[in-house]
């Protein structure tokens, strides 16, 4: 009876010592400064209303032929919010500002999966064009970068940071119908990619509620 009391004693303590014992440790100051800014910068997406729905698949059907499709641009549509037709003759921005704040949406943006009939958007603060006196900077404004997943059925679609820039670019192309020779700047518009749906940005007057 001893010698099995000290047999299974010792066998107790071998199994103990042999289990790994893991104690928690302080996160690094620097590694939780990039896990809140990742935290920070993760897009959610949500449904597409209705209406919004209808008009977005108003703007045209996507085509299959490349060619066809670099034309396919939809300058100044609104969607996101409201305006008036006087004021959307003045809202212009400098093509760099839309570019800077494309490239950070769409870093913003990567990974964010959107499922079918459902979008991702943010709003950027920027400077617009000073369409009286272009040695001047213009008044505030704000960009609303979107992407609507209208066609992409095989799953969500999951944003890509290249793939969404080289969308979002299309509207500042020297070629484009939204681009202002006059001035270097772009009115904004929505881009039909094929298999997916609009990318695009959409300028207004005035600082970003909330920014």
């Amino acid at each position: 009876m001893y010698i099995s009391t000290v047999f299974l004693a010792s066998l107790l303590a071998l199994t103990i010592d042999a289990t790994p014992v893991l104690i928690a440790k302080p996160i690094p100051d620097d590694q939780m400064q990039r896990i809140k800014e990742l935290d920070q910068r993760s897009l959610r997406s949500k449904p597409i209303p209705e209406d919004t729905l209808a008009t977005l698949k108003s703007f045209g059907r996507r085509s299959e032929d490349l060619d066809r499709r670099d034309s396919r641009l939809n300058c100044q549509k609104r969607v996101q919010g409201g305006t008036t037709q006087h004021d959307i003759a003045k809202v212009w921005v400098p093509v760099g500002n839309l570019n800077t704040l494309a490239d950070q949406f769409c870093r913003d943006a990567t990974g964010t999966d959107i499922a079918l009939n459902h979008e991702v958007s943010d709003t950027y603060g920027t400077k617009l064009t000073n369409q009286d006196d272009a040695t001047q900077t213009g008044g505030d404004g704000n960009i609303v970068f979107s992407i609507f997943n209208l066609y992409h059925t095989k799953g969500t679609y999951i944003v890509d940071h290249d793939s969404c820039l080289d969308a979002m670019k299309k509207q500042t192309n020297d070629d484009s119908t939204c681009y202002g020779k006059e001035h270097g700047d772009t009115r904004g518009g929505y881009w039909t990619v094929d298999s997916v749906g609009l990318f695009g940005a959409e300028i207004y007057i005035g600082v970003p509620s909330g920014k």
